[in-house]
């Protein structure tokens, strides 16, 4: 699965000169439900007003079918974010999913039961200071020897500020 890079400044242009849901929807690759969650995101955040996005049609969808996809643990990033490992910054792979348990990293070579640190700098993306933290591989999935790996990893050490800014990303840029 490519990974789609939604601006935040471009879709925030787009929706105030006043696109339609559906010329949105094919701008940025992204199905009305994705949609209506970016729209949320940028709410939340601040970046928008709720009176901006009154009355689309992906504001209209069945509010119950919101909450329960928003209820649940994994946040699917909808940015680029890379992520890098502390003992050598030129191990660059990219967060997938993230909870303030654990991550699922793509590009990143490791084994199960490694404890890596990682750095997370998405202060190009939102008011998010770069931060670190330790976490321990739970598991590894390859794709032949082509395809970049997958890891999930569990979040074994974060500071108390770590942990606010780890909070902050989730709820500015994760579907």
């Amino acid at each position: 699965m490519t990974k789609r890079q939604i601006r935040a400044n471009d879709i925030i242009k787009d929706i105030r000169a006043g696109k339609t849901d559906e010329e949105l929807g094919e701008r940025y690759g992204i199905s009305p439900t994705a949609l209506k969650m970016v729209m949320e995101k940028l709410v939340a955040a601040g970046a928008i007003s709720e009176e901006e996005i009154r009355g689309r049609t992906s504001m209209n969808e069945d509010r119950q079918v919101w909450e329960a996809l928003r209820s649940g643990s994994r946040n699917y990033i909808f940015f680029t974010i890379p992520i890098y490992d502390t003992d050598d910054l030129n191990v660059e792979g990219t967060v997938n999913d993230v909870s303030e348990q654990g991550l699922q990293i793509e590009g990143v070579n490791t084994t199960v039961g490694e404890r890596r640190s990682f750095l997370i700098r998405a202060d190009e993306f939102a008011d998010v200071f770069p931060f670190v933290f330790d976490a321990t591989c739970k598991w590894v999935e390859t794709s032949g020897e082509t395809g970049p790996p997958l890891a999930g990893f569990e979040i074994d050490n974060i500071s108390e500020g770590g942990s606010k800014e780890l909070r902050k990303l989730i709820g500015l840029l994760t579907l």
